[in-house]
Order: structure tokens, then sequence, then C-alpha cells
């Protein structure tokens, strides 16, 4: 005996899931399952029911729970059927169309019979949509509907060969060498027969099931849910499919995993682009070029405008913005943009690290302490120390990252509390971003992007695959993250 299948599986409205399979465990399951729950709770819910049916099928339809689910298992010439209630079962036998009355516990049972059509389904009159197509029919399944169609086929028996008993004796034994011979001829058909039909019928089980797989992992991935878009692509694998098909779905799996998104190129402002430093300002991206001499300005609708080309920029290596003023900062000396050309404003007798603008007033990061502008002292207090900083960042508090990626508050002077929910030993941690219209703290290494909550909490930690970060900016009120990488192209992702 085999069986000839077809699921039919609508478009999923808002809550809606299901899923059509088949197991064998001595008996063999035919199962749909619709419902409203999440996609890991109904594979849950298979995976009982596969483990259970065969000792007990009433005992398999307990761990559907909320879900609707039919089921039906055929043992030899014997059909059993149990589901809960919103599920239909009808068979078609001859030409009559009969409907089971299913009730929740109750099982039902009989015998099967060659060509019987069973179907399965959460609505009524879809059964008699499909009933009578053939099984490779287009069909337009309506939204929320789901079906399957098991038709079964039984093995034709050997004729039985005929003797005649009064014939003479060499003439029985030539036609019973000529009966043998026959026997003979027709069991290797059979045979041959039987391994063509089985072959057959687990290549359509093998091409149904990774259909089946293929329409699950596009649903993941159009959902966006990774985790089972990863356990269905394995699943796939596993099916031995074309490398073709996996390759296409490998990447799409990667772009969820990093779902960057090209903002703008710079090559489109200056082909010889080489920027290393980008802050966010009143809706706008600054971007400085010192290869190049080029300060240059990016709409968020990707207009262009040239600020500077003077030949002062070669030597800055860091901007600050505090309102329209832009200050820029090179290891020995600060300036700051008058329209034309930038004047320096200060000389630093050691080199800084990073600066910011906080209130009218400029800080200033080096590696023993942090200095305020024009002041004669330094705003951290004496017995402060800090440790390979990198970076500052001010939203009231004057925030250090280390190069290990450790964040520091600094209040009047003196360090004050914080406590990360997961301690990072890093390398290279730099790019630190804060606003006092935000919770975050931002920053990042060459390749991960991570982000803190101010009370401690680790919101975000992004990994982006062949992407070297640069640089990054943040426009905390859109929540995006700008994301100057090594190619010259600007990327976005957005923050929790």
């Amino acid at each position: 005996m085999y069986y000839s299948c077809r699921s039919y599986i609508g478009a999923y409205g808002t809550p809606f899931w299901s899923e059509y399979w088949e197991n064998e465990k001595g008996s063999h399951l035919f199962g749909l399952i619709s419902s409203g729950a999440d996609i890991s709770s109904n594979r849950q819910i298979i995976n009982n029911i596969n483990q259970t049916y065969a000792s007990s099928l009433k005992d398999a339809l307990k761990f559907a729970g909320t879900s609707r689910v039919g089921l039906m298992m055929t043992s030899g010439d014997k059909v059993f059927f149990i589901a809960t209630t919103g599920i239909y079962i009808a068979v078609k036998r001859d030409d009559k169309l009969s409907y089971f009355a299913t009730l929740p516990g109750l099982i039902i049972s009989g015998n099967l019979k060659n060509l019987d059509r069973f179907v399965i389904s959460n609505s009524r009159n879809f059964i008699k949509t499909v009933i009578d197509q053939p099984l490779n029919s287009e069909i337009d399944i309506p939204e929320n509907i789901s079906a399957a169609v098991i038709e079964i086929h039984h093995d034709q028996a050997a004729p039985s060969p005929q003797y005649v008993s009064h014939s003479p004796t060499h003439q029985v034994r030539r036609r019973r060498h000529y009966h043998f011979f026959i026997i003979i001829l027709i069991l290797i058909s059979l045979l041959v027969g039987y391994f063509v039909i089985n072959s057959k019928n687990k290549k359509q089980k093998l091409a149904t099931a990774r259909q089946n797989l293929i329409s699950r992992l596009d649903q993941d991935i159009s959902k966006k849910d990774l985790s089972s878009a990863q356990i269905s692509f394995t699943e796939l694998q596993n099916s031995k499919i074309d490398q073709e098909i996996l390759d296409k779905y490998s990447a799409a799996i990667k772009k969820l995993q990093n779902p960057l998104e090209a903002f703008y190129d710079t090559k489109i402002i200056n082909e010889k682009a080489a920027y290393s430093k980008i802050i966010f300002s009143n809706n706008n991206l600054i971007l400085l070029d010192p290869t190049n001499s080029r300060l240059d300005q990016l709409s968020l609708l990707k207009s262009k405008k040239e600020l500077n080309t003077s030949a002062t920029i070669k030597s800055i290596s860091d901007l600050a913005v505090d309102k329209d003023k832009i200050y820029g900062l090179s290891p020995d000396k600060i300036y700051l943009l008058n329209g034309i050309e930038f004047d320096e404003v200060e000389a630093l007798t050691t080199p800084a690290l990073d600066f910011q603008s906080w209130n009218g007033s400029v800080y200033v990061l080096f590696s023993d302490t942090i200095k305020k502008l024009n002041s004669s002292t330094p705003w951290l207090a004496a017995d402060e120390i800090l440790t390979t900083p990198t970076s500052i960042a001010i939203n009231g508090k004057i925030w250090v990252l280390s190069v290990n990626g450790k964040l520091t508050p600094y209040l009047r002077g003196k360090k004050d509390k914080f406590v990360p929910s997961e301690k990072l030993s890093l390398q290279n941690a730099k790019n630190l971003l804060t606003s006092p219209t935000t919770e975050d703290l931002v920053f990042s290494t060459d390749d991960t992007i991570y982000v803190f909550e101010k009370t401690g909490n680790l919101k975000l930690k992004k990994s982006l695959e062949n992407i070297k970060i640069i640089d990054i900016a943040a426009d905390f009120g859109q929540k995006s993250i700008y994301i100057l990488a090594s190619d010259q192209i600007i990327y976005i992702i957005n923050l929790p």
C-alpha cells in the first residue's frame, strides 16, 4: 500500500499558523495543525504527538491544547481518525462523499479501500473544493485555510496459475515448466514494480517534505523569525537539496542575522573618498576627510554640501558640534570653524584622545585626565585614575570608554556608580555616543555595535560580518545608528 498526498496552506493572517506533516512509526500518521500560538509551541505539539500516537491516538491528541489538530492513522488495512473542535474530516469512496462526526476525544475507525480519498481541513467548504481535484491542480487557497488530501493505493496481487490434470505426462511437465517460468516472470515484474513504486513514493514523499520545508522557511524569513528560520534551514540541509537552493537561503538567513541597510555611498560626494569621522547634527551628517582636506555635510534626504576644504583639515582627527558651532581636534590644537577657515582656539601641551562640547564648554580627554577648555585646572579630580581611555560622551555626566569596553561615569570630576549587566573584555572599543534625550550609551569595536542603558543593562550586541567600522553617529530621536565603514559606505541600523 502507498499514499498520494497533497497539502494546502493558505496565507497567514494574524494570528494564524498551520502545517501538515506525516510520521512513520509502525503505523503511518497524517496530521494537520492550525493555531494562533507561536511557531515553536506548535512544533513542540507536533513532536509530542509523533512520540505518542503509536501507543495511544487519544493520548496524542491531548497535546493539542488550544490548537486545532486533526490526526489520521493507518495500520494495515485499518484507518483511525481523531480531531479537536474546528477540524473536519471527510472521505470519498467511489462516488460518495461522507463527513465524519468528529467529537473531541472520539476515535473513528474503519477499513481502507483502494482509491479512498480522505480530506482533513479546518474548513468544511474547502473540503468540497479539493475533494474532486487532481492532486497536482492549481487551487486558490483562502487566507487562514489549510487542508491535507490523502489518497489510498493498494498493490495488485499476482494471479494464480491454472493446471490441467488430465494432460499426458510430458505435456503436464512442459506446461508446468511453462507456468513456472510465467510465475517467475510475474514475481520479477512484481518485485521490480514494487521497487519502482517504492522508490517513486520515497521520492514523492521527499519532494513533498522538501517543498513543505521551503514553504516553512519562506514564511520564517518573511516574518523575520531568525530562530525558526535557522531550524528550518538545518532540516533543509539534511534533506540533501540542491546546493544552489541552500546558498539562496543561507544568504537570506545571513541577511536576517545582519540586517544592514546601505544608506549612502560617500564616493558619490568624492570619488577618492577617505572619510574618517561622522557626526550627527540638526538632521545632517557631517563627514571629515583629512586625506583629501574635505569637510562635507549630508542631509538625511541625501542632499550634499561642501563645508570646508582648507589645508588645516589635514591635521584634524576628530569633530565636535555644539548647536551651530563645529570644533576640530588635532593632536596639539583645538579649532573652531568660522565659516571660511578653522581658527585655532587653544594649543594643547599633550596629545588629546577625544573631545566633546557641552553647554558651550569643550571637554578634552587625555590619557590621564579630562580638562575643560580655558580652565587652568583639570576637570577630573586629582585622585581619579583613567585606564587606557579611548572616548568620552556627555549627558550631564561625563562617560569615559576604555579600550577594553569598560564604561565609567564621572560627576563633578568624581567617579559615579555604574554596574553593567555584562562585563566585557574587548579590543579597540571606541566611538562612545550618548545624549541628554536618551538612556542609551552606544559604542563600537572594529566589527560590533554595543548599546548599554544607563542602568547597566546591555540592550544590544550586534556583530557586523565583513564590515569594518571606522566611526558611528546616532540620531537618538529616530533611534538610528549610522555606521561609516571602511568601504566608505554609510550603513544604518535601528536602535532597539
